[in-house]
């Protein structure tokens, strides 16, 4: 995984997937939803809604098997810490790339920025739908260069080179 991260803290970041893993009940190195959900909740310095905890879960299970494994949670983890701008856009791909075809779909952009929204918790929740509306339109219009709603990796790495700020709203 690494990015960011030195093997150091890769291996203290394993040492407390163990530890989260044990203490949830997991008889393995990887973690259901429930587990996840869990672990997030003692992990986390504020709480957060549990359906933004199980999209994230969603999101980071890549193989959909149901568990998250420690390499998954990892390429969250390497998001969080990167200031490289390529590892960044490429652990924001995997992530937000839920079809698989190498793009970000503005389909996949409002969902991933509506869970965003809700997990700041600073929009009131009826108006979560129409501000995601808002956030995803602006994303497209500043980064989608050739027009064609998705946006390519090439795309995000220029937009967040030239829009730094909008890169706050992926480590969320």
């Amino acid at each position: 995984v690494g990015g960011a991260l030195t093997s150091d803290e890769i291996k203290k970041y394993h040492k407390l997937w163990k530890t989260c893993c044990k203490q949830n009940g997991s008889s393995s190195d990887s973690m259901t939803k429930s587990e996840f959900v869990s672990f997030m909740q003692k992990c986390s310095k504020e709480t957060k809604p549990v359906d933004n905890i199980e999209l994230n879960f969603d999101r980071l299970d890549r193989d959909k098997n149901g568990h998250i494994s420690f390499d998954e949670w990892m390429i969250c983890v390497t998001m969080a810490h990167s200031s490289d701008l390529k590892t960044f856009t490429k652990m924001a791909m995997s992530i937000y790339d839920e079809d698989g075809d190498g793009t970000i779909s503005y389909n996949e952009m409002l969902k991933a920025i509506t869970a965003n929204i809700k997990t700041l918790g600073k929009v009131p929740l009826q108006d979560v739908p129409a501000r995601a509306e808002q956030v995803t339109k602006m994303i497209f219009a500043k980064l989608d260069k050739d027009g064609n709603g998705k946006l390519e990796e090439q795309e995000l790495i220029d937009g967040l080179t030239n829009n730094p700020e909008l890169k706050k709203l992926f480590q969320t």
